[in-house]
């Protein structure tokens, strides 16, 4: 019983963050972007989608060479929470 209480609990939260994705959306824009120096392995990848770091690099370097890029320049590259944690800025 008391395990699905923690699991009703989570869902709750999960509902109060999609409910404040505006504040979500600030936070997330907030944090760094990092650069190649900032990745000692480039080869490490990102935890979410699996793409290695090097080739998020590549592709962030590709879309502001071009004129249209595919995705929004907020978008693109890799950013490190507070904790440390890379990720994909996509995700």
């Amino acid at each position: 019983m008391e395990r699905l209480m923690d699991i009703r609990e989570a869902l709750n939260i999960v509902q109060q963050n999609d409910d404040n994705h505006e504040e979500r959306d600030t936070y997330v824009k907030k944090l760094p972007k990092l650069h190649e120096v900032d990745i000692e392995d480039k080869d490490d990848s990102c935890p979410i989608c699996q793409e290695t770091f090097l080739s998020v690099l590549a592709l962030e370097e590709m879309a502001t060479a071009m004129d249209t890029p595919s995705l929004p320049e907020e978008q693109l590259g890799v950013t490190k929470l507070e904790c440390g944690h890379r990720f994909c800025r996509k995700e």
